[in-house]
C-alpha cells in the first residue's frame, strides 16, 4: 500500500545533559505525497446547513442564497446533494439525492424560497444534517458546509459547545464554514471548522469567492488526505504539556489534534512543547511517539504513521538541531 502522507517529527535539540528536567519543543511536519484524487475523484456527499435566524436578514441571508447557486453548479452529477435550513430547529429544504439537472434547480429555487426568521440553533442545523448523510460508504467523501453568521442563541451556544457536537462527525464527514454578515462570530465559525476538520472562509462576496468554495467543499479534486489526526504519546521520562495553536482531546495514549484535510503537496506543521526528565544514566532516551491517522480521500480505511521521538542523555553541551 503506497503511502499517502510523509511524516517527520524532530526535537529541537539533538541531547540534554542526565538528571536535568526541561522543556524542549517538538516539531511534527506533515506533507501530502499521494496522488490527488484529481479527476477521478470520489464521489461527494454534501449538505448544505443554512441560517435563517432574524440575524442574517437582508443581506447576509442573499448572499448565503447566491452562494448556494454557485456551489451546486461546482458540483458534478455524480455528486449528491441536499439542504437543511435552521432557525428555532432545523427542517429539511431539500432531501439528499443525485445532482441530476432537475435537482439543481430544485435546490436552486427552494433556497431562494428560504426567508428569515427568529433564533439560530446551529446545533440543530449540524445534527440534522448529520442524519441526512448518514454512514459514510467506502467510496465516498461527506461534506457538512455550514453558512452562518455564527450567532448561535439556542441550543449549542459557545464555540466550545459547538465544538463537542461536532468532533464526533469527523468519523464520516468533515465540516467547514463560511461566516456572512460584516458582524459575524468568527471564533465560533472557525472553531466548529478546526473541531470538523476543515475549512472556516469570510465571504463578503459570493462572487470573489469561487476558490474559497471549491476548497470547502473538496470538489477540486486535489484532496490527498481527511479525517487527520495527530496523537503524541509520551514516554516514561516525558509529559506532553501543549499542542501550541491546536484544540485537542486526550485519548488513552495522550493528545489528539484533530488537522485540516490535506491537499496535493500540502505541508502542515504542528509544534508541541514537552517536558522531559532525563535519567542519570547516559544514552538514547524515548521521548514520544509521534502518530497520524488519516483516511486517503474517498477510502474509508484507516491508515496510520508512526515515528519514534529519541534524545540522546550525554554530559557535553546539547546542540540544536538546525532542521
Amino acid at each position: 500500500m503506497t503511502d499517502t502522507l510523509a511524516l517527520k517529527a524532530l526535537l529541537e535539540r539533538s541531547s540534554m545533559r542526565p538528571g536535568r528536567k526541561e522543556e524542549l519543543h517538538l516539531l511534527v511536519e506533515l506533507e501530502a505525497i499521494g496522488a490527488p484524487v484529481d479527476a477521478a475523484r470520489p464521489a461527494l456527499s454534501v449538505v448544505f446547513v443554512l441560517d435563517a435566524s432574524g440575524s442574517m436578514n437582508g443581506k447576509p441571508l442573499t448572499n448565503v442564497i447566491e452562494s448556494v447557486e454557485m456551489l451546486v453548479d461546482l458540483l458534478s452529477p455524480d455528486d449528491k446533494v441536499g439542504v437543511v435550513s435552521f432557525s428555532d430547529d432545523a427542517a429539511e429544504v431539500c432531501a439528499l439525492s443525485s445532482l441530476t439537472p432537475e435537482a439543481k434547480r430544485a435546490i436552486k429555487r427552494r433556497t431562494a424560497g428560504i426567508r428569515a426568521l427568529a433564533s439560530t440553533n446551529i446545533e440543530a442545523g449540524l445534527r440534522c444534517a448529520e442524519h441526512m448523510l448518514g454512514a459514510r460508504t467506502p467510496n465516498e467523501r461527506q461534506v457538512i458546509l455550514l453558512l452562518s453568521d455564527g450567532a448561535p442563541n439556542l441550543g449549542a451556544a459557545s464555540a466550545a459547545a459547538l465544538e463537542a457536537v461536532v468532533q464526533p462527525m469527523r468519523a464520516n464527514a468533515s465540516v467547514s464554514t463560511l461566516g456572512y454578515g460584516a458582524s459575524h462570530n468568527a471564533d465560533v465559525l472557525h472553531a466548529i471548522s478546526v473541531a470538523g476538520g476543515g475549512q472556516y472562509w469570510f465571504v463578503p462576496d459570493p462572487q470573489q469567492a469561487s476558490v474559497e468554495f471549491a476548497r470547502a467543499l473538496g470538489a477540486q479534486g486535489d484532496i490527498v488526505a481527511d479525517n487527520v489526526e495527530l496523537v503524541l504519546s509520551p514516554a516514561d521520562h516525558a509529559e506532553v504539556k501543549d499542542v501550541l495553536g491546536q484544540k485537542v482531546r486526550f485519548g488513552k495514549t495522550g493528545p489528539v489534534a484533530a488537522l485540516p484535510d490535506l491537499r496535493e503537496k500540502q505541508k502542515r506543521r504542528v509544534v508541541a512543547s514537552l517536558v522531559i526528565d532525563a535519567p542519570i544514566e547516559p544514552g538514547p532516551l524515548a521521548v514520544v511517539d509521534a502518530l497520524v491517522r488519516y483516511h486517503a480521500a474517498g477510502n474509508a480505511e484507516v491508515r496510520e504513521l508512526r515515528v519514534p521521538v529519541k534524545i540522546a542523555v550525554i554530559d557535553r553541551e546539547p546542540q540544536v538541531v538546525v532542521e
